[in-house]
């Protein structure tokens, strides 16, 4: 059974920048975006842009 995901309520929190400007991301965060990959149909690299990552 496919889950439904709204891309819009996906949020990257971050919870740090390093020195070299390298942001970190809540682990939550993170999964969800992962999961939200992995649907069909939907392009990585578009999400990653959408996202910022």
């Amino acid at each position: 059974m496919q889950e439904n995901w709204n891309e819009s309520a996906l949020h990257l929190i971050v919870t740090g920048t390093r020195r070299d400007g390298r942001r970190r991301y809540d682990r939550q965060s993170k999964q969800a975006l992962v999961k939200a990959c992995l649907q069909p149909g939907v392009s990585l690299a578009g999400m990653a842009l959408k996202h910022g990552v």
